[in-house]
């Protein structure tokens, strides 16, 4: 590894957003039923309206590792930086 790096980021959201990427989340849209989704959905937008503003930002943790490619090891270690 080359380098590594780690930062918090507040990613925006707006409730219709954040309903999008959770029901997409493999334990809402790939595991439910269709009609389960669906009533999911519903109940998830009521909270939402009683919990959040209509645009919000959630926090998410952002990782960068670089790596040298096996094949230029040699080459990456010999040249000057």
């Amino acid at each position: 590894m080359v380098t590594y790096h780690a930062y918090e980021e507040g990613i925006p959201f707006t409730r219709d957003s954040w309903r999008g990427r959770i029901r997409a989340c493999r334990g809402i849209g790939a595991a439910l039923p269709a009609d389960e989704v669906v009533r999911f959905d519903q109940e998830h937008d009521a909270l939402l309206r009683q919990i959040a503003p209509e645009t919000f930002s959630i926090l998410h943790q952002v990782w960068l590792h670089a790596y040298t490619p096996i094949g230029d090891a040699e080459t990456a270690q010999a040249s000057p930086s």
